[in-house]
């Protein structure tokens, strides 16, 4: 099978072309799009041409072992650049068989060709999915036009450069940068991917919550990891994050690399990481998750994810609930389901929690739990997505959040704020500005003279009565961890 942009013809007629143009193979050859010709450039630091002329060489040698008078043919028409007159002189063989055995030659040649790229394909995918966490999900939803949308901006060689996936816990980035990843796989615009997560905790769908093993938490260690992920030669000994650095811009000046980098808030030292990305990109592209909004930040692309839509929400219900084998749940009704829709909103992560308890629970119970905020798997879901966040804010800021499910579905103005709250605008903008960083809030604009402000269905249920008990004791509602 050839290079996945490259049919089996057009691989024949490059290869023909490049031993046509021997030694000085042209810089626009699809031969230089192969995989196997770029690692020979990364691991010589040679140009795409000679990278060309050694593997096609490797191979010729290849068929002198096997094919003598097929490879002789070759060396004499395009190595010494003898006309098909004279190498039939030569040989004592009729033009017409010169040509049928340079066809055959050339055909071989690109058979191996192929056969190496494939490998090589094989190879490298596997070594990608190995960098990759074991998919949290069997099928996404609503998230075509997201994919589309990182497609636009990261396959191109124009800014942005750094795209950051920003929403509340639960909400999909992990997941969605997962399959942008799967997918970009099989366009193959990108020769390397890097990926590490700074998620320190695991929530799953029992209510459970598990430590993740090895959890990055140091922009060094990030960069380590990485290193070992995409850089072909030793890290500096003792480790250098300097020279780490130079090794990367160095290595992938001229390799087209995604590395995304998962769960960002959770860095300890995340201003120092910042200025990294900057000088790594160009030409590397960034895809960064994270709870936390860094628009304060130049350059970086915010991408907002929100919830999923009712008809998106009920379609993921239903496909849980066949795969776990509860019918009911599967076969309800769009206006059962709607009611779980208004008290759960789009969050994936909760929607399936609410179908993993409607095994053992009715969903009227599993729903009031939500609304109470009682049980360990609800109370945990809560602590899990609002907790770190809910720490974060300051007096002023959680009276401001505290007033949000007052407000219509549609959200508020600044006006209707400004009455309840009582504060004055300078104080109330900073609050808000907070909290929409912190995916708490979204801020929707309407214009340049009108926006409005809104809150999900799940941040709006758990305001109604989770954080009453936080208020009361300021302790998790739970033992244990208390951020991703």
């Amino acid at each position: 099978m050839p290079h996945r942009s490259l049919s089996s013809s057009t691989l024949r007629d490059a290869v023909r072309r490049a031993f046509q143009d021997w030694p000085n193979s042209a810089p626009d050859s699809p031969l230089g799009a192969l995989r196997i010709v770029r690692a020979y450039c990364a691991q010589t630091d040679r140009s795409l041409g000679y990278a060309i002329n050694q593997i096609l060489l490797n191979l010729l040698n290849r068929l002198e072992n096997q094919e003598p008078d097929l490879a002789q043919i070759l060396r004499l028409r395009y190595l010494d650049r003898l006309g098909v007159a004279k190498v039939a002189n030569r040989l004592n063989l009729s033009e017409s068989t010169v040509f049928r055995k340079q066809r055959q030659a050339l055909a071989w040649i690109a058979e191996r060709l192929s056969q190496e790229e494939e490998t090589a394909q094989e190879e490298h995918r596997r070594q990608i999915e190995e960098r990759l966490e074991p998919p949290s999900y069997q099928k996404l939803f609503g998230v075509g036009p997201h994919l589309r949308m990182l497609q636009e901006l990261l396959e191109s060689s124009e800014p942005p450069w750094i795209v950051l996936l920003q929403g509340i816990g639960g909400i999909g980035k992990t997941a969605l940068a997962d399959a942008f990843v799967r997918q970009a796989l099989e366009r193959s615009f990108f020769e390397e991917f890097g990926w590490v997560t700074a998620r320190r905790y695991h929530f799953h769908l029992d209510g459970t919550v598990t430590p993740v093993a090895d959890s990055i938490s140091r922009v060094a260690h990030l960069w380590q990891h990485l290193a070992r992920q995409l850089l072909d030669e030793p890290l500096p000994s003792p480790f250098s994050l300097e020279q780490t650095i130079q090794l990367f811009r160095r290595r992938l000046k001229k390799r087209k690399c995604l590395i995304v980098i998962d769960n960002l808030e959770t860095l300890t030292d995340l201003e120092a990481l910042l200025p990294i990305l900057d000088r790594l990109a160009p030409p590397i592209k960034f895809l960064l998750t994270s709870r936390r909004s860094l628009e304060s930040k130049a350059g970086i692309f915010l991408y907002n994810l929100q919830p999923l839509s009712q008809e998106d929400a009920l379609a993921l219900v239903r496909y849980e609930a066949r795969l776990r084998n509860i019918p009911a749940l599967a076969q309800a009704s769009d206006e059962d389901l709607r009611v779980l829709y208004q008290v759960v909103g789009g969050n994936p992560l909760a929607l399936r929690l609410v179908v993993g308890q409607v095994r053992r629970h009715s969903l009227a119970s599993v729903l009031q739990d939500l609304q109470k905020a009682q049980g360990r798997p609800v109370e945990q879901l809560y602590t899990f997505i609002y907790w770190q966040a809910w720490q974060r804010l300051n007096e002023t800021e959680r009276q401001v959040l505290l007033a949000m499910p007052l407000a219509a579905e549609n959200g508020v103005d600044l006006d209707f704020l400004r009455r309840i709250v009582g504060m004055e605008d300078g104080v109330l903008h900073d609050a808000l500005d907070t909290l929409t960083q912190l995916s708490l809030v979204d801020h929707v604009s309407l214009g340049a003279s009108e926006s409005r402000y809104t809150i999900h269905g799940l941040t709006r249920t758990f305001l109604l009565e989770q954080v009453l008990h936080w208020q009361e004791d300021d302790t998790p509602a739970v033992s244990g961890p208390v951020e991703e």
